[in-house]
């Protein structure tokens, strides 16, 4: 080695470790030896590699400030980051990314951002835009391209995801507050908010179905998630009904919705979950509201003691009851599917049971957890007075309804389960009718179309 070799790697490694040098002034220095061909040391990418990752992580703990203060949130930091990762080809990046918690700067920043008042000043609005842009891609290439080596746990995720909900939570209250204008409503700094927020979810779909553990996913979603996730969809739900299918936007909203229901569908109504709903309803008439599942009943009484938690709420917070009425009807039709899947393959594996007998089991058990989810939904709008929020508990109950027609549900065939059956079902059409009121006219008229074929009532 020559003098001059040894003399710039060990200032190189002063001047990235000195505490005395400034970050701003570290990223310039580890910035040109990163893009010199003309330095050159021992292993120079995976040091830089190594210091970049070290440093954004150990930044994270750091009081915030404001951007560019600190590594995490200084855009140099992350540009030199960007290119770490897409020296795919060299296995010095392996290491770092292998052994360094990497998920906690991304909860930073996304926390970080999600602190901030709209600017609404284009030099700042800017300046986030581009920070956005480049964590995004950052974490599309860790997530994707390194999913190999890049394997955080899901307890980190779920923080994560967390931090990302409130990122668009946030979004939600000032969408309602008028607090942006409709220009920055649609401005790529939002959209980059969502396209974020899409990936981090799918993250986490895709390492609770890797997993295989439905305990362990039913108990991630339980939590504070349950909530979250449930407010960023309704949000997101009513988003994209304002925008043209043809619109970049509509394509990601439709994609955040499409991945929540899947994390709802894998963490509530796995196979092991059906089981035991199964147990529970196997044990209990259409009319009786109480579980005596004899024990096999938590994921039954967990689902349903969360959701009437948060619709009996006596806080001010309609929207929290809305947010989780409005995905009944979707949680109804994954029951229905997967129950089917799991009486299709009981029967394939012990074809004791005569097809009739396996079809009426399933007439039952539908028909019951239906009338579970209308108890929750007819209760809230017992409770109910905006008339705003009547008409959007009204048209939830139309739509559970759908669901029953869709998966022909309820079968008129005269026997004794149809027949007491239809007395239910007559006793929702008399409830729904006596709740209505002027503003819900057409959606009688959409109830009655349902009805109908059920040969229930003739207006």
């Amino acid at each position: 080695m020559t003098s001059e070799f040894l003399n710039t790697s060990e200032a190189i490694f002063h001047a990235l470790k000195d505490t005395k040098v400034s970050y701003p002034e570290k990223i310039i220095v580890a910035t040109h030896v990163w893009n010199s061909a003309d330095i050159y040391f021992l292993n120079k990418v995976g040091f830089l590699s190594e210091w970049i990752c070290s440093t954004l992580i150990k930044s994270t703990g750091f009081p915030e400030t404001r951007f560019g203060e600190t590594p995490h949130l200084n855009l140099s930091y992350w540009k030199l980051f960007k290119e770490a990762l897409e020296k795919t080809s060299d296995s010095s990046i392996s290491s770092p990314l292998y052994k360094l918690p990497l998920i906690p700067i991304f909860s930073s920043v996304v926390g970080y951002i999600s602190s901030l008042e709209p600017i609404n000043n284009y030099d700042a609005d800017d300046l986030i835009e581009h920070l956005l842009e480049t964590v995004d891609i950052c974490f599309h290439k860790l997530t994707m391209e390194r999913s190999t080596i890049f394997r955080p746990s899901i307890d980190q995720i779920v923080t994560l995801t967390l931090n990302a909900c409130n990122f668009i939570i946030v979004m939600n209250t000032f969408y309602d507050n008028y607090v942006i204008s409709v220009e920055y409503r649609q401005s790529s700094v939002v959209f980059l908010r969502f396209e974020l927020f899409s990936k981090i979810v799918s993250l986490l779909k895709y390492n609770l179905v890797k997993s295989s553990n439905p305990k362990r996913a039913y108990n991630v979603l339980n939590g504070k998630l349950f909530d979250k996730l449930l407010h960023v969809r309704s949000f997101v739900f009513h988003l994209k009904s304002s925008e043209r299918q043809e619109s970049s936007r509509y394509v990601i909203f439709s994609k955040i919705i499409e991945t929540i229901d899947g994390i709802f569908r894998h963490g509530l109504f796995q196979q092991d979950h059906i089981i035991e709903y199964v147990a529970t309803e196997s044990n209990q008439d259409i009319s009786d509201k109480k579980n005596d599942g004899r024990g096999l009943i938590n994921h039954h009484d967990r689902l349903f003691d969360k959701c009437r938690e948060i619709i009996n709420s006596k806080d001010d917070k309609k929207q929290s009851q809305l947010n989780v009425l409005e995905i009944i009807p979707y949680w109804y039709g994954f029951f229905v599917e997967e129950l089917r899947k799991n009486l299709e393959y009981m029967h394939s594996i012990a074809p004791g049971e005569s097809v009739k007998t396996i079809i009426d089991k399933r007439r039952t058990l539908e028909f019951n957890f239906f009338s579970e989810f209308w108890a929750l939904i007819s209760e809230a709008l017992s409770n109910l007075k905006d008339p705003n929020h009547l008409k959007i508990v009204f048209s939830i109950h139309i739509d559970l309804l759908s669901k029953v027609s869709q998966y022909n549900v309820y079968q008129i065939k005269g026997d004794e389960i149809s027949l007491r059956q239809l007395e239910f079902l007559q006793k929702v059409a008399d409830f729904l009718i006596s709740k209505a009121s002027k503003i819900q006219g057409k959606l009688l008229k959409k109830m009655t179309r349902i009805l109908l074929d059920y040969h229930m009532i003739t207006f």
